[in-house]
């Protein structure tokens, strides 16, 4: 298919050094939720002596772990030179080509700086910080150039990033926030869609072709939520909710058409950390926004390098589709005959949220080049799945609501929420109340299987903190409690023993009653005193 293209130059740095050999081809692929991927093809007229095909093959090889930046001027007519593209990269993979007719060539790939946020998966937990304060936190730890990051209302009381990467969890947390979280090719920013300052794209001039998709998708939801420390279940759906802005008449169309297909409210697992009504509320108008998110999108294909992620296209010139689109993935190139074009895909800006998969990559909309740029993966939301052993920092609820504080093996701080006990029995003023005591191990579980909702499922034996030695014995005949000052209660099932045994630490005073008498002994090193009106 014919495409619409500039004359263009390029400019290739490494570390700020220009490559002085002729770029023969440049392939730049970005994407609002993932990775930008580049490969810069270079040839250069090697020497064959001795077998060697390049004068010093180190002089490219050094590339590797530098930055690279790359600008692509258009020179047309119909292109204005301030409209170039600027993309800044870390070289992560060189490879070398050698060619028995002397013209050799070495091939750069590259990948945005957002690959250091994703090098390994960490256990985090943040309290009284809301999302811009806990993302900003993060990003000033890494090598990248920090963008706008919009401002977030309210805080969590408690967040856990559990077995996620830093890049994952800045994405999950944005995305709740219908925010995009990405990278434009120079720096992170986390916002919404904006239509300000829009790259203009006309039809037949710097519009090449552009393709309309429209499509449906469940719309409304409902969820329940129950708070413990209030003891209520809030519910809500989506039907009442009316979006953030009113929808255009193209997004309108799969909006209503969605409604007919899908007319009752289907679950949401959204609403798992909400709280109360308004956070509830809240959580669902973020989920019927992302489900707009995946109703319209566009296919376009331009000759404007400056056209990138993280930016409105104004387009003109093609009647009803007339308007202003948030670009989510392009494909920038730049080819031997000195030729640019790009293919993008997009969404109107009313409709541009970020979709209902956690990450959705866009890859397989757009003209991707596999072969050289580098492959990415897919990310998937982070499963919480399993049980995990902790430790008891405190148990002196301020709340006396008996609630513990536990430390994670994994982290050297306590976990900054009170964690509920499960107990054989509970409720009003009544209730099996043993706490464990500091230092001992627990094992948690998680409502939802939701890491912010921990709850503590009982206690844990180990090699330092063994039972009692009188506890079990060679046929399990002896079960007891025992606290921490040494009082026992004592079960022992023995045949023709049976007994129940009530003894302090020193088992100087106890309580028996024996099966077998059947008889009651109170027995002590002391003095017994029975006190009462009548005791008979």
């Amino acid at each position: 298919m014919a495409v619409l293209e500039t004359s263009a130059i390029c400019s290739v740095k490494v570390e700020n050094e220009e490559i002085k050999h002729n770029v023969s081809s440049v392939r730049l692929e970005q994407y609002i939720d993932n990775h930008h991927g580049l490969a810069v093809r270079v040839k250069q007229a090697g020497k064959a002596e001795g077998g060697k095909e390049f004068d010093d093959p180190s002089t490219f090889t050094s590339f590797l772990g530098k930055s690279i930046s790359v600008v692509i001027t258009p020179t047309g007519e119909l292109v204005d030179a301030s409209r170039q593209l600027e993309f800044i990269g870390l070289v992560t993979e060189v490879s070398l080509d050698h060619s028995i007719d002397g013209v050799n060539t070495f091939l750069i790939r590259a990948e945005s700086p957002t690959i250091t946020l994703d090098g390994s998966r960490r256990n985090m937990y943040y309290s009284n910080k809301s999302v811009s304060d806990i993302i900003s936190g993060i990003l000033q730890s890494y090598p990248i150039t920090v963008g706008e990051v919009a401002s977030t209302k309210g805080t969590f009381k408690f967040d856990a990033q559990y077995m996620e990467t830093d890049y994952e969890y800045i994405l999950r947390l944005a995305a709740a926030q219908s925010l995009f979280a990405y990278y434009t090719g120079k720096e992170f920013c986390v916002t919404k869609a904006v239509s300000g300052d829009p790259e203009e794209l006309v039809w037949r001039e710097t519009l090449g072709s552009f393709r309309l998709g429209l499509g449906t998708t469940p719309y409304n939801y409902e969820s329940k939520v129950y708070n413990y420390e209030e003891a209520k279940t809030y519910s809500q759906d989506t039907t009442g909710l009316k979006p953030e802005v009113a929808p255009s008449e193209l997004v309108n169309i799969s909006y209503e058409s969605s409604k007919k297909i899908y007319d009752k409210a289907g679950f949401s697992t959204s609403p798992k950390a909400a709280t109360d009504r308004q956070s509830l509320e809240n959580t669902l108008k973020t989920e019927k926004c992302r489900s707009l998110g995946s109703m319209v999108k566009c296919y376009g294909q331009s000759n404007v390098p400056q056209v990138t992620i993280g930016r409105c296209v104004k387009v003109k010139g093609m009647d009803k589709l007339d308007g202003l689109y948030w670009v989510k993935g392009i494909n920038h190139i730049f080819d031997e005959s000195g030729k640019y074009h790009n293919t993008f895909v997009c969404t109107p800006v009313d409709a541009a949220y970020p979709e209902k998969e956690a990450v959705q990559k866009v890859a397989d909309d757009i003209d991707t080049v596999k072969a050289e740029v580098p492959s990415r993966k897919k990310f998937k939301p982070a499963e919480f799945k399993g049980l995990h052993v902790a430790v008891v920092v405190n148990n002196v609820d301020p709340e006396s609501m008996g609630r513990i504080k536990v430390k994670y093996p994994w982290t050297d701080d306590e976990i900054v929420k009170w964690v509920r006990l499960a107990v054989p029995y509970a409720g009003g003023d009544r209730g099996w109340v043993t706490l464990p005591e500091i230092d001992d191990e627990v094992l948690i579980g998680y409502e939802y299987g939701d890491p912010d909702h921990p709850i503590a499922l009982g206690a844990l034996y180990n090699g330092q903190a063994m039972p009692p030695a009188d506890a079990g014995g060679d046929k399990n005949d002896i079960k007891m409690l025992m606290t921490r000052g040494g009082n026992q209660i004592i079960f022992n099932d023995e045949d023709g023993k049976e007994e129940i045994r009530i003894t302090n630490k020193d088992g100087k005073n106890s309580i028996v009653m024996e099966v077998s008498g059947p008889s009651i002994s109170f027995e002590s090193s002391g003095d017994i005193s029975i006190k009462g009106n009548n005791i008979t």
